[in-house]
């Protein structure tokens, strides 16, 4: 079980800190039940880790080696001292600084609940491990500055075939997506950055991430506010702020060299469909990332476009971001 929280860089330093939850707060999707942790419910286990995006091997730190909790009537919290030179932990670093990655992942093992109506409290549970992810935390706000090097777009088309890389058989190399597939993003189409964050607070809606190849090369967030998606007639529209780190300069260096796409990673779960002569027909289609990068299967694709470079007008600028 998942818990987020909140996290932020002490000034230039290498330490970041924040709230991994806070007692009383509700979370989970409500289709699935809420959750609420009570204080004082939480061991830390010995073997405790901190982690980027839950990889294992992309640590951060372990408990007493880079890892600290402090756990108080009120919230839990924790300090990890980010390594050096390690290439992943500094791009995380950047991020962070940039409040571009501004998220924990606590994860728990619920060891004794109770059901109250709707809800299920946590009176006992073990902490594995926290992670620094993508995803922002509950409930609160602020204005804070990023560099951007610059904005991309693309559009993900519907009622045309698509070459992909999809999990349907060896026979299966194109995807078709019904005009309606992406319904699931109609609560967010149109809705200011504020919105889309109280709906994801709520469980009503869940954040998308774009990156550059996997979960562990970050470019932005659907709550974090640099990935925003519209409607563009029968297309979903997309545009994305491509922060000024390793794996941002390298999409944008990358583009000037090869065609690049934006293709969404489907959540297999949550999403319906059939295969017919080799194509995957979506009736149901739930983004979960954005993979922006190269392909060789770029049937039916249309190149993703720089709409803006860094420039004069484009220094780092307050925008709302969530922390």
């Amino acid at each position: 079980m998942q818990f987020y929280g909140e996290i932020s860089a002490d000034g230039e330093g290498r330490r970041v800190e924040g709230t991994a939850v806070r007692y009383g707060d509700r979370t989970g999707p409500r289709s699935a039940g809420r959750h609420v942790i009570e204080a004082g419910a939480l061991t830390i286990a010995k073997e405790a880790l901190a982690t980027l995006n839950h990889r294992d091997d992309r640590l951060l730190g372990k408990l007493g080696e880079g890892l600290a909790f402090e756990d108080s009537a009120k919230q839990l919290r924790t300090t990890i001292d980010m390594p050096e030179g390690v290439s992943y932990a500094e791009d995380a670093l950047q991020l962070i600084r940039q409040r571009r990655l501004n998220g924990l992942s606590l994860e728990i093992e619920p060891r004794k609940t109770r059901q109250d109506g709707e809800l299920y409290v946590i009176e006992d549970g073990l902490v594995h491990a926290v992670s620094v992810v993508p995803k922002p935390a509950f409930g609160m706000s602020r204005i804070d500055r990023f560099q951007a090097l610059g904005s991309v777009a693309g559009k993900i088309p519907t009622g045309v075939k698509l070459g992909c890389e999809c999990s349907g058989s060896a026979e299966c190399h194109y995807a078709y997506f019904q005009e309606d597939a992406f319904s699931s993003l109609d609560q967010v189409i149109g809705k200011t950055a504020e919105e889309v964050r109280d709906l994801i607070d709520a469980g009503d809606v869940q954040d998308v991430l774009a990156v550059a190849s996997n979960q562990s090369e970050p470019l932005g967030s659907l709550a974090s506010g640099s990935l925003q998606f519209t409607k563009e007639g029968a297309a979903i529209g997309w545009s994305l702020q491509v922060p000024d780190t390793h794996v941002g300069r390298g999409v944008l260096e990358g583009m000037g060299a090869v065609s690049y796409f934006g293709r969404p990673y489907l959540s297999q779960s949550e999403s319906e469909g059939t295969e017919t002569d080799g194509v995957y027909t979506w009736t149901r289609a739930v983004i979960r990332m954005l993979i922006v990068s190269p392909t060789d299967r770029s049937e039916g694709w249309d190149a993703i476009s720089l709409t803006r470079e860094r420039n004069a007008a484009m220094k780092p600028e307050e925008v709302l971001a969530w922390a």
